[in-house]
């Protein structure tokens, strides 16, 4: 008689096991909403922060990915718009302070000493052995006609455009009265078939205010200075620092949306491990002895 109470056990138990995991299945399939680890990675690479908050809001990334999209869209901006309003300073300043017919004037007259010696092609568009050049020391006259980006950059940039400056000017193609007073170019080799400028043998009017400011500067350049270009060249390079700075932080945005859609990834695989690990439920079926008798008893527990 006992024997085939406990043999009864034993098959009962083995039946309660098979039906106990169904039930846990059952139970956790109800209870337990698996996140979506790819939904997330998308949700923060659209806005960081957003599939750490589907994920696991509970987890401080949540919360530090939108700080820093906040801070990189607000420091972008801030740093465009400085650039921005830096480069209307420089090309107001460069409308105020270089003049295209002292330009004009200087270059012609250049280019017709130049032209003695030369016959340098098309009149309407000059070569001369102007400066110095790593190359060839050639270089042309092609100053855009209207105020484009390039004009802004060759006025700056390229000594075959310095006549245009006013200081230039004042300082090598005038008197003291402000009158034209043809510049005294300096030639590497004056008897050569092709000259070469080599520079400014001495200023037309030494005694201009921006020349007795900056002599040595413009002395030891022998002519391929201006301070108005400096200041200029300055407030280009500014102008050109903030927005390397804005662009750094449009980088710095784009990496926080790849950042964060990856960790999307990792908070969402953490929380799911930690739900199953901290929520598992017990079932049984044991044998309990009731009144002198084997009894099976079905035994759930959760753990919390």
């Amino acid at each position: 008689m006992k024997a085939k109470i406990l043999f009864t056990s034993l098959i009962m138990i083995l039946i309660s096991n098979v039906m106990a995991q169904e039930l846990v299945n059952d139970i956790v399939q109800i209870n337990y909403n698996k996140k979506n680890a790819q939904k997330a990675m998308i949700l923060s690479g659209i806005f960081p922060g957003a599939g750490q908050f589907y994920g696991d809001k509970s987890s401080w990334t949540t919360y530090l990915f939108p700080v820093l999209e906040i801070g990189f869209w607000a420091g972008m901006i801030y740093y465009k718009n400085a650039g921005n309003s830096k480069e209307e300073d420089f090309k107001d300043y460069a409308d105020e302070h270089y003049n295209r017919a002292y330009y004009e004037e200087v270059r012609d007259d250049l280019v017709g000493v130049y032209n003695d010696d030369y016959d340098y092609g098309a009149a309407n568009n000059p070569v001369f052995y102007g400066y110095y050049d790593d190359e060839h020391g050639e270089g042309l006259f092609r100053l855009d006609e209207k105020n484009s980006q390039h004009y802004y950059e060759d006025i700056g940039k390229y000594n075959k455009y310095i006549f245009g400056w006013e200081d230039w000017y004042a300082i090598y193609a005038s008197d003291e009265e402000g009158n034209y007073m043809e510049p005294q170019w300096s030639w590497v080799d004056p008897s050569a078939e092709h000259k070469l400028w080599n520079g400014m043998i001495a200023p037309n009017n030494p005694n201009d205010p921006d020349y007795i400011a900056n002599q040595s500067n413009y002395d030891n350049n022998k002519g391929f200075y201006t301070s108005y270009r400096a200041i200029y060249i300055d407030m280009r390079n500014e102008s050109k620092d903030l927005h390397k700075v804005s662009r750094n932080f449009n980088f710095a945005l784009a990496a926080n949306h790849i950042i964060a859609a990856l960790d999307a990834i990792r908070v969402t695989k953490k929380r799911n491990l930690q739900y199953i690990s901290s929520n598992h439920i017990n079932i049984q079926l044991l044998p309990t002895l009731v009144n002198n008798e084997v009894t099976p008893r079905l035994i759930i527990s959760k753990r919390f």
